[in-house]
């Protein structure tokens, strides 16, 4: 799993996980940019956006509990291939996160 809810339940007193919903759509569209900024780098061999672009992911990975994205060793200093297409991968997952359907409660007047 890309994300740890757990600790984003007890970092954020977030029993439910209503903060972390709110907060998923900003998240995707950050991420969707990201990708953006790193195939652009790659193309351009960019190592300043490449390096920028990858602290800002690993820093809104952190912050939402995206362990797995957090914990990926990225080579810093050159923009490649190898790494986007990891990278790519595991936000692809964060992209398929779908907020939990809603309960409804009918109450019957008896």
């Amino acid at each position: 799993m890309s994300v740890n809810f757990e600790k984003f339940k007890k970092t954020y007193r977030d029993p439910n996980l209503k903060f972390f919903y709110k907060l998923l759509p900003e998240a995707k569209n950050h991420f969707k940019s990201v990708l953006k900024y790193l195939e652009k780098s790659i193309t351009e061999n960019d190592k300043n956006t490449w390096f920028g672009t990858v602290i800002a992911m690993q820093s809104v990975a952190e912050d939402m509990c995206f362990d797995r994205l957090k914990g990926y060793i990225v080579e810093m200093n050159e923009p490649n291939r190898k790494n986007f297409k990891e990278i790519e991968r595991m936000i692809g997952e964060i992209l398929l996160l779908k907020m939990p359907p809603r309960k409804k409660w009918h109450c019957f007047g008896l």
